[in-house]
C-alpha cells in the first residue's frame, strides 16, 4: 500500500509559473504518477512518453491532440 496525503505534498513550477507539478509516486521503471495544474491559457509543450500516459481532468476543458476534453473526462495515449 502506498498513500500520499495531501498535507505532505509539495507544488513546483514547471515551465514557468504557468504550469505546477506535484509528483505522488515513482515506480521501478521511473515512471509514475503525478498531478500536474495548467492555467487557463497556459500552452503544454507535445511530449513523448517511453510508456502510457492517462489524464484525467478534475476541472476546467484542455484540448489535446485535437480533442476538447472536460471536467470528468479520461484520456489514455
Amino acid at each position: 500500500m502506498f498513500i500520499t496525503k495531501q498535507k505532505d505534498r509539495t507544488w513546483n513550477p514547471m515551465m514557468g509559473d504557468d504550469t505546477l507539478f506535484c509528483g505522488l509516486r515513482i515506480n521501478e521503471m521511473e515512471g509514475g504518477a503525478a498531478l500536474i495544474r495548467i492555467n487557463k491559457g497556459a500552452r503544454f509543450p507535445t511530449h513523448r512518453h517511453n510508456s502510457y500516459e492517462e489524464t484525467l481532468i478534475l476541472s476546467g476543458t484542455v484540448t489535446i491532440g485535437g480533442q476538447r476534453l472536460e471536467e470528468g473526462d479520461y484520456l489514455y495515449t
